[in-house]
């Protein structure tokens, strides 16, 4: 999780993706996560919001942090957090 604070764009980039590998449903992954939404870089913020989306955390933190993303400059990390939610959230048949 401390990759997530590298100054290198990639590192962070790569490590908010690579994390959804790591855990099932991890309150200190999915905080860390949420913080990665709030990352000055787009790709860092999409691969955060596609990793919590896997993850499918139940925690009402995580659903916040998405739909706040939802208004992001960027329309790929928009898009990536409705695709997360559309994931977590349960949906009527």
């Amino acid at each position: 999780m401390e990759a997530l604070k590298d100054p290198a764009t990639s590192v962070r980039a790569y490590a908010a993706a690579a994390l959804r590998f790591v855990s099932t449903d991890n309150a200190d992954i999915n905080m860390a996560l949420v913080e990665a939404l709030k990352d000055q870089e787009s790709s860092v913020r999409m691969n955060a919001a596609a990793s919590l989306g896997i993850i499918k955390s139940s925690d009402i933190r995580v659903h916040l942090a998405l739909a706040n993303a939802l208004k992001d400059e960027s329309i790929l990390v928009a898009m990536k957090a409705l695709e997360a939610l559309e994931l977590i959230l349960p949906t009527d048949p």
